[in-house]
């Protein structure tokens, strides 16, 4: 199964954790666009803006905001 970032459906996840010999594979046209959405978030991030969700908690932590060095801690590189 390839993800392109369009079509992603609980039927094709259910399959794939059910059937492990099954590869799974990025689209390079999904590869970039999530690293265009990274660079769009980093930089908004970077400028000092708050973000729910991403630099704040949810809920009731939402104006709770999570430090840089908090935020690098579990960060997919």
């Amino acid at each position: 199964m390839q993800i392109t970032g369009d079509a992603l459906k609980i039927e094709h996840i259910f399959h794939v954790a059910y059937s492990p010999e099954k590869a799974v594979t990025m689209a390079p046209e999904a590869t970039q666009k999530m690293k265009k959405s990274r660079a769009y978030i980093e930089g908004r991030i970077a400028s000092g803006e708050t973000i729910y969700g991403v630099n704040t908690g949810f809920g009731a932590f939402s104006s709770v905001k999570i430090s840089d060095a908090e935020d690098r801690i579990g960060a997919i590189v």
